[in-house]
């Protein structure tokens, strides 16, 4: 896997078990598979002791930055996502939200892709 820019922002709360949950945005990504099997991996070594680790890998997202880009070149690119459209910050905080609820509980080692269809594994 070749990656030029990586980032991975865990949420850990200051307790003996829970959820963490993992945002990870790639700058340019060959392939995400490592970084996926890399979630799955950490959620199997920690599940036994009542940790939860799962992933929101959110697509073009309309932000601060996504506004500094013209809007032709962003019209494209919403273009090119089967959803039609940039997604909401509100849209990957729900995810994030899920896993962080009480509802996510058994959830683990899951990577939720937030980003209208334009990577489907």
């Amino acid at each position: 896997m070749k990656i030029h820019g990586a980032s991975v922002h865990l949420v850990v709360p200051e307790m003996d078990s829970g959820p963490i949950i993992a945002q990870a945005a790639l700058a340019v990504r060959d392939d995400d598979t490592q970084a996926r099997l890399a979630a799955r991996v950490l959620a199997a070594e920690v599940a036994p002791y009542g940790i939860t680790v799962n992933c929101v890998a959110p697509g073009r997202v309309e932000t601060d930055m996504t506004a500094m880009v013209d809007s032709g070149t962003n019209s494209a690119l919403a273009n090119a996502i089967p959803a039609g459209r940039m997604g909401t910050p509100d849209e990957v905080a729900a995810a994030v939200g899920y896993f962080v609820s009480e509802q996510a509980a058994y959830s683990t080692g899951a990577i939720l892709d937030v980003n209208g269809g334009s990577f489907m594994p």
